[in-house]
């Protein structure tokens, strides 16, 4: 047995003991993700036990939940206008038949503390799928209290378990989230820039595309 598959292995097993059973390709080859701890110092939790916060998939019925957060991570963000999302497109397109992304949950003592939401990509570099972190929030009663790194080390195993082999996303310059990244070993990419475009700019694209010959 190589390392990377007792990873796995292990991976897996602590999934089952947490309860933990995630959707996706469970047999797929993986290597050891570069997620670094760090013992005492400020990477180290403060205040509650780690161990009393849990973190569980969110479901069909954790959609009006999961809105109400991402609302929040808008107005953290400085967009409390640009949440157009609905209910039901979050349960369309999170809890259909072809789910686009999955979350996890974080709670205290019963309440939201905060989620993650991600979603498979591919490497074309690696040649094996990875894990694009859309969105990872904790509400401000909860800050402070380990959520964000249990947030994260959960996804680390669920991507480790599954043969995701890196993880990618994106953070606001003014965001102090970035030490927070940087202290579980997660770094800036400098030379890339981030490019896109709305609903608009594709359907232009899309006009100048030509039929194939015969």
């Amino acid at each position: 047995m190589d390392d990377r598959e007792a990873l796995r292995i292990a991976a897996s097993r602590r999934l089952r003991d947490l309860n933990v059973y995630p959707i996706g390709i469970l047999d797929l080859r993986f290597r050891q993700m570069t997620f670094r701890s760090t013992q005492g110092g400020p990477g180290k939790p403060r205040g509650r036990a780690v161990s009393d916060i849990r973190i569980q998939f969110a479901t069909a019925d954790d959609a009006g939940l999961l809105l109400q957060l991402i609302g929040q991570l808008a107005d953290y963000e400085r967009a409390p206008n640009a949440v157009v999302a609905t209910e039901e497109d979050l349960r369309r397109y999170g809890f259909g038949p072809e789910r686009h992304f999955e979350a996890l949950l974080a709670f205290i003592d019963g309440e939201a503390a905060g989620f993650a939401l991600f979603h498979p990509r591919f490497s074309t570099w690696l040649g094996r799928p990875g894990v694009y972190l859309e969105d990872l929030f904790v509400t401000q009663a909860a800050r402070g209290k380990g959520v964000g790194r249990r947030l994260m080390t959960r996804l680390a195993a669920v991507a480790v378990e599954r043969g995701w082999e890196r993880i990618d996303f994106q953070v606001l310059d003014w965001n102090p989230a970035r030490d927070f990244y940087r202290r579980l070993g997660l770094e800036h990419l400098g030379e890339w820039l981030r490019y896109g475009g709305d609903a608009a700019a594709l359907h232009r694209l899309a006009l100048e595309d030509l039929p194939d010959r015969n």
